[in-house]
């Protein structure tokens, strides 16, 4: 008997579902290596990130500056600048210095004693301008304004039994007697009321010209012992509330679109030409030119 068909047949059955076995099979899942862990370095560590909504200084690090002042009311904005920290919200650190008068400050302010400090239209600013000293003008400190009740913040002012009896009402009654300002002959004040005086035909050199501080003077025609003096807000103000002063003139009818007050900051340069004529200036505003 032949028995080869069906043996073959067998094999060809074993092998069929063998192959058959193999291609059902699950296929392995793909072996994946893991990332290797990350140790953190001790010698870097992680910058905290800024806070939301933390400004910036404009100044990094901060900067120092000594301002000097005046007890007058036109300083008034830097007190509140300090009180609310506008200065140290731009990264300034601000001293401010109280002085007499703007002469003082000068000589501070060419020594580097002061980093800021004002001007006015007086003999020593035009001086220390003829003379180069290495500072800047940088912004109206006060000024003639552009309304009727913002045009300067000084004047002449009477003793107020003087102006009751008719003793002293005008320019002409000025003659012969002292007039205290804050830095005497030849200051910004002196300026003004020589330009009056002349404008009323009163030559200023017949008035004895006196210095002293704007408190003191309040307090001098108080107590009786001053008669007359160029004062300053707000002592002129509060003098005439308190009922011991009246005012002759204020420096808003002469300054009229005059810059009456500067301030100033060191290390810079200027235009000298707007300041060459400091004399000639003088002697048409104010009568004269004080040495």
């Amino acid at each position: 008997m032949n028995c080869w068909p069906s043996l073959i047949r067998a094999l060809c059955c074993v092998v069929g579902a063998s192959w058959l076995a193999i291609g059902c099979a699950p296929s392995a899942a793909p072996t994946t290596a893991k990332p290797p862990a990350v140790v953190p370095s001790a010698a870097s560590p992680t910058a905290p990130s800024p806070q939301v909504g933390t400004p910036v200084l404009p100044t990094n690090p901060t900067v120092n500056l000594t301002v000097a002042t005046i007890a007058a009311a036109n300083y008034a904005p830097l007190f509140v600048a300090q009180a609310l920290g506008y200065f140290s919200e731009l990264g300034l650190n601000v001293e401010l210095v109280n002085t007499v008068n703007v002469n003082e400050q000068l000589a501070a302010l060419a020594q580097g004693q002061l980093q800021v400090g004002a001007c006015s239209n007086s003999v020593g600013c035009f001086n220390a301008l003829q003379r180069q000293i290495d500072f800047k003008i940088v912004a109206d400190l006060k000024s003639s304004g552009k309304t009727e009740r913002s045009m300067g913040g000084s004047g002449i002012v009477v003793r107020k039994d003087l102006w009751d009896t008719g003793t002293v009402r005008g320019p002409q009654d000025l003659v012969g007697r002292s007039v205290w300002t804050i830095a005497g002959q030849g200051s910004g004040q002196h300026a003004s009321a020589a330009h009056w005086l002349r404008r009323n035909g009163v030559d200023p050199a017949s008035i004895d010209w006196q210095q002293i501080p704007s408190p003191d003077l309040m307090a001098g025609m108080a107590n009786g012992a001053i008669e007359l003096g160029s004062q300053l807000e707000p002592f002129m103000t509060a003098g005439i509330t308190g009922a011991s002063t009246s005012y002759l003139f204020r420096a808003r009818r002469c300054i009229r679109r005059r810059a009456a007050s500067i301030s100033c900051t060191g290390r810079a340069s200027i235009a000298w030409g707007r300041w060459s004529g400091s004399a000639s200036w003088w002697r048409t505003y104010a009568g004269r030119a004080p040495i």
